[in-house]
């Protein structure tokens, strides 16, 4: 056989010779699995609130803090102060009545009892009625102006209720049906208000059921009834009307 050239091996030599000497790619730093998009979006900014500056973003203002109690307070003062107003307003006895009448009343209530004068003054719009001892020292004074009921005692303590029988019962200890009883005392029941009743053969009542009452009619004085009894559970009220005006 020949020689062996050795010329190419040499030049494999030079060849790695070279690539070591070649300068190193540049690698791409970014973290593994991320790409550009998400490159460019990890180096986005928050977003910023118009008109508020960086550091004060997201903080709240203490006197935004203040103005909401201060509202409140002023809101509870008007309402005070209406209920105030309201509270003082005092009901005014109807200028034109319908009837006036005087008269005796007698209640039996649990175990207590009562007995005094009555002067009553009946419009459909209003009421006042003054309750007083047999020797005339007044007990209560009662005035209804539409559908507010007020009751003063002699001492000058005053008392509301939307009706007469709850406000009575809570302030003189028995029911007193007003409502009622300004048909009642004229021999007739109260229109549009289921009712049982008997009547004589002229037509006057003898009893009648209402509004949870019994009435018996005890004597008329010409056409109108003069002695009444009116009882409701264990409430027992004898009304004797004197005269009428």
């Amino acid at each position: 056989m020949g020689a062996v050239s050795r010329g190419r091996p040499q030049g494999r030599r030079a060849d790695a010779q070279a690539r070591l000497r070649r300068p190193p790619r540049r690698r791409d730093r970014r973290a593994p699995g991320r790409g550009a998009v998400g490159a460019r979006a990890a180096q986005r900014s928050e977003p910023h609130l118009a008109g508020v500056p960086e550091d004060r973003a997201g903080q709240r203002d203490p006197a935004e803090d203040d103005q909401a109690p201060e509202e409140v307070k002023r809101a509870i003062t008007v309402a005070a102060l209406l209920a105030a107003a309201c509270a003082h307003v005092e009901l005014k006895p109807p200028a034109t009545v319908e009837f006036e009448l005087l008269g005796r009343i007698a209640a039996r209530y649990a175990k207590d009892a009562f007995t005094g004068n009555l002067q009553w003054r009946h419009a459909g719009a209003g009421d006042e009625m003054l309750v007083t001892t047999p020797m005339g020292q007044g007990v209560a004074r009662i005035v209804r102006e539409g559908d507010a009921v007020q009751l003063t005692t002699a001492d000058g303590r005053e008392f509301r209720a939307p009706d007469a029988e709850s406000l009575t019962e809570r302030t003189l200890g028995f029911r007193l049906p007003l409502e009622g009883l300004a048909d009642w005392v004229q021999g007739r029941a109260t229109p549009g208000v289921p009712a049982r009743s008997q009547r004589a053969s002229d037509g006057k009542l003898l009893s009648l059921d209402q509004r949870g009452w019994h009435v018996d009619y005890q004597a008329y004085g010409d056409e109108r009834p003069s002695l009444m009894r009116l009882t409701y559970q264990d409430v027992e009220l004898r009304l004797a009307i004197t005269a009428w005006k």
